[in-house]
């Protein structure tokens, strides 16, 4: 999240501000599809350690 925070404005002006080409789509897809992957990672974490898992003995003993 660090590494974004610093340089959205680097990508804004090199990117959202110019044409839209393959370049383009292959930095973003590069760019969010990583973040979306870690957003979705950290969900799944954080879901183990509800407590409902912690109600799941598979859950629970894998640990």
């Amino acid at each position: 999240m660090y590494e974004y925070l610093l340089t959205i404005d680097y990508e804004v002006e090199l990117f959202w501000k110019r044409k839209f080409t393959g370049a383009s789509a292959l930095f973003f897809l590069n760019r969010y599809l990583r973040l979306w992957f870690y957003i979705a990672q950290l969900i799944f974490w954080a879901s183990l350690s509800s407590p409902v898992s912690k109600s799941l003995p598979i859950l629970h003993s894998a640990r």
